[in-house]
């Protein structure tokens, strides 16, 4: 039964894979779209105070609306990928420190969200490559490189979003360093899926090893 139950979980967590990689993809492309918007509105070619909108204009409000939509589907969908991928390891016989409810609630607890996520993925991804005599100190340049593209964006578009200055051509820039950030972030988060769920794969048959 628990190898019925762990293909069954391989199975969901591929399924899961593809679509949050998908709707990812389609949140790098909003970032991107949103730097350039910004380096736009720097250069006094879009004005969304202007009497009439300009076609330039609508297709920065579209992008807008395209990139918040992505973002808020890909924090649904990623968070269920999370959920799955930790429940395939418990099932597969490891022992862990966080649950497959905290690895997600930890990223909506404040502070504790600076650094609980990172630890979780952590230790997702040495567990699911076969890491299990470190599990959380080993952790791969590329999820640091993520995890810290994340908290940097995440700080340069919230200044970027404040008035600091007397005018705003200073915020465009932050929100657009911050946007190019958070896009490097959601393309590193898009290729952490995929692999976990590759090595995940190698947990069928294989059962007995890890318990």
């Amino acid at each position: 039964m628990a190898q019925l139950n762990l293909n069954e979980g391989l199975e969901q967590l591929a399924s899961r894979a593809r679509t949050a990689s998908t709707v990812v993809a389609v949140t790098v492309a909003g970032y991107l779209g949103m730097a350039v918007i910004s380096v736009l509105e720097y250069l006094k070619l879009i004005d969304y105070e202007a009497a009439a909108l300009t076609p330039l204009t609508m297709v920065a409000v579209a992008v807008g609306l395209i990139q918040v939509g992505a973002f808020l589907a890909s924090i649904v969908l990623v968070a269920m990928w999370i959920h799955r991928a930790h429940e395939n390891l418990a099932e597969a016989g490891y022992h862990k420190q966080f649950t497959p409810g905290w690895a997600v609630g930890w990223f909506f607890v404040p502070i504790a969200n600076l650094f609980q996520p990172f630890r979780a993925m952590r230790e997702l991804w040495n567990l699911s490559h076969q890491q299990a005599d470190s599990p959380h100190d080993v952790a791969a340049s590329e999820l640091s490189v993520w995890w810290g593209a994340w908290i940097v964006g995440s700080v340069l578009s919230n200044f970027g979003s404040r008035e600091i200055s007397g005018d705003n051509n200073f915020e465009l820039l932050v929100g657009a360093a911050g946007a190019v950030s958070l896009a490097v972030a959601a393309g590193l988060l898009r290729g952490i899926i995929q692999r976990v769920t590759a090595a995940q794969r190698q947990l069928v048959g294989m059962t007995d090893t890890f318990a």
